[in-house]
């Protein structure tokens, strides 16, 4: 038995550190004071006592919901809105029972074995929390390999409801799923079950995958709408810009030709002349100051 109890801490402690990892993912670490430090502290450790004891003394729905809770409490630690916390919460419980719905199926049908159950050998207890542990950690390793196309907080509140409603109902067919592994006999149908709990995880992937894309293509396209905006304004005020400046070339030319009209009547001493012409076009001049400045 006790190989049992250090499966479930040691498990349970790498579970820690890959939520975590998932968790930085999506959302920056919040900044610390020097102040605030030990309460930091204090904080994730109460948080990882309280995760590592859930499965000590308790098991089925209340580890999948102590995981949830885990799971939100640590994303608390990081820098993000409250609904993206819950997706990412949502996200990783799902990850770690559908593979532990998916190691018990599989232990189940090999050896009549199952690794979820409480009466359940020690060592298969072991090997299959092993297993699962992992699973989710080589998915969250993809995850990570991937984090530059994944920005979570950019996506619109209709595909984060789908992203929560998804998970919810993945998990849901995957219980429904075991369930009936459990109380059939033909070892067949236990595989086609397992396999199609294999492929509703993979298809599960697969929809986050599109909307993940169709949430950057609306992006991309409301950029390209912001761009087109912008360039329409800038062909406008262009636009404008040339028309004054043809207005401008317009005044200078009219202007030279005053002069030359008022030189004219000055030499042969037409003062009044000059004086005449000099103030008619002073309207001119008054009329296209706000187009020079």
């Amino acid at each position: 038995m006790i190989i049992k109890y250090i499966s479930i801490i040691l498990g349970t402690t790498f579970e820690i550190y890959c939520i975590n990892k998932f968790i930085n993912i999506f959302s920056p670490r919040k900044v610390i004071n020097k102040n605030d430090k030990y309460k930091f502290y204090l904080f994730f450790i109460s948080i990882s006592i309280f995760r590592i004891l859930i499965p000590l003394f308790f098991n089925g729905i209340l580890i999948a919901l102590g995981l949830l809770i885990s799971a939100f409490l640590f994303n608390q630690l990081y820098e993000s809105k409250q609904y993206v916390k819950m997706i990412i919460s949502i996200s990783l419980s799902v990850m770690y029972i559908s593979s532990e719905l998916l190691f018990g199926g599989l232990f189940m049908l090999i050896s009549g074995d199952n690794h979820l159950e409480v009466n359940t050998t020690p060592e298969a207890y072991a090997i299959g929390t092993a297993l699962t542990k992992f699973l989710v950690f080589v998915i969250i390793l993809i995850f990570e390999f991937k984090r530059k196309s994944i920005v979570i907080s950019n996506l619109t509140p209709t595909y984060l409801t789908l992203l929560s409603v998804l998970p919810i109902t993945t998990i849901t067919l995957s219980v429904l799923m075991y369930q009936i592994i459990l109380v059939i006999d033909s070892s067949g149908i236990k595989l086609t079950f397992v396999f199609a709990n294999m492929l509703l995880i993979l298809s599960n992937a697969i929809t986050f995958e599109i909307i993940r894309v169709q949430n950057r293509l609306t992006k991309s396209e409301y950029d390209l709408k912001l761009l087109k905006n912008s360039i329409d304004e800038q062909t406008k005020h262009y636009e404008e810009l040339k028309s004054s400046q043809e207005e401008i070339r317009q005044i200078r030319h009219n202007m030279r030709s005053i002069c030359i009209g008022v030189i004219a009547e000055l030499k042969v001493g037409k003062i009044k002349n000059a004086i005449d012409q000099l103030q008619s076009n002073i309207d001119v001049i008054e009329k296209s100051s706000k187009v020079i400045d």
